[in-house]
């Protein structure tokens, strides 16, 4: 059998679910999945993608994740409606003076596709309209559409492993603005689904401002991301194909916040949506494969080392579950009645 019919989806399930409990956190009414089990911080950055997990079998605690990530925005002052990079439930630890890259409107997008789940939409769409309308306040000073992030710690690369600190590159701001453009395109499909639409069209005309600001930039780049924001030209987005399909045995390599050549399953499964999203589905298949066995190898961790595949940093670092999102987004295209469960 091929991958990802030779796959037992039953014991990935009960693996991941039973490694994600480990590090989950209640606050109140509340829940969440911290990175390891001994930091009590919510990092909502992270919970949009523990939000894209467990929409496969936990739907209550997908919903949990994105309703806590939303829950402690400021009301008052210049950063009304900043979510935090990390949040410090109860003050210990206080929380981030710096803002978590968006992502949260692209799960949110994803759990209510799957569960239905209207009160969630109802509910943190206001609070994701206030992030995106704080980060044009406070990011993109000279109105461009494009925003700059104040420290490494507010861009993907300083996110992929906790913590992360170092000097912003280019490429760091450029993958940024991808992430902020497919955020700002869920945001408006939320309004769409919340029949807003007057929001609607702002959050589209915002995004296209956003899009038309990269594109120029998108044809010098060799990032991955701009597939995962539809931001790629079609001969770009065969390119990145090719390069996933010779890139080394566990996905293509990023680069650490200590600028170190890795594998991180946070930036193959960015690069695994993107492949999706222009329908290059051999490529997209075969990096989902090489997350999954990665993960069954070397067990969970932010971070790989790039050619032998063994984990890098404290373990266990639970956003190597996205694997699972992998393994179900390959089994949508199965013919129904071919799953393991």
């Amino acid at each position: 059998m091929s991958f990802p019919q030779k796959v037992n989806d039953r014991q990935w399930v009960q693996d991941v679910s039973a490694r994600l409990k480990t590090s989950r956190k209640q606050a109140g009414f509340l829940r969440y999945t911290a990175p390891l089990p001994d930091d009590q911080r919510q990092w909502p950055f992270w919970s949009a993608l523990y939000a894209m997990v467990y929409r496969w079998f936990d739907s209550e605690m997908a919903a949990d994740e994105l309703r806590s990530a939303t829950s402690k925005q400021p009301d008052s002052g210049p950063d009304v409606g900043l979510i935090r990079r990390s949040i410090g439930w109860n003050e210990q630890p206080p929380d981030s003076d710096l803002a978590a890259p968006p992502l949260l409107a692209v799960a949110t997008v994803a759990v209510y596709h799957l569960t239905g789940d209207w009160n969630l939409i109802e509910r943190v769409y206001p609070r994701l309209a206030a992030a995106h309308t704080w980060f044009d306040r406070q990011r993109d000073q000279d109105g461009d559409g494009l925003v700059e992030p104040a420290a490494l710690e507010e861009t993907l690369r300083g996110n992929l492993s906790l913590p992360g600190d170092g000097q912003v590159t280019e490429r760091d701001w450029l993958e940024l603005n991808y992430l902020r453009l497919a955020d700002l395109d869920a945001l408006a499909h939320i309004a769409y689904d919340l029949r807003l639409k007057d929001e609607q069209q702002v959050w589209e005309a915002r995004a296209e401002t956003v899009r038309q600001a990269l594109m120029p930039l998108s044809r010098e780049s060799d990032t991955p991301l701009s597939l995962f924001a539809r931001c790629a030209m079609p001969e770009q987005a065969e390119a990145v194909a090719a390069s996933v399909q010779s890139a080394g045995p566990w996905g293509p390599p990023c680069v650490s916040p200590s600028g170190q050549p890795c594998v991180s399953l946070i930036h193959n499964w960015l690069v695994y949506v993107g492949l999706r999203n222009y329908d290059l589905r051999p490529a997209a298949n075969a990096l989902a494969e090489r997350s999954l066995l990665l993960v069954e190898r070397s067990g969970y961790h932010a971070l790989y080392h790039a050619e032998t595949g063994e984990g890098m940093g404290a373990a266990p670092a639970t956003v190597a579950a996205l694997a699972v999102d992998m393994l179900f987004r390959e089994r949508q295209t199965i013919a129904p009645g071919a799953h393991c469960i």
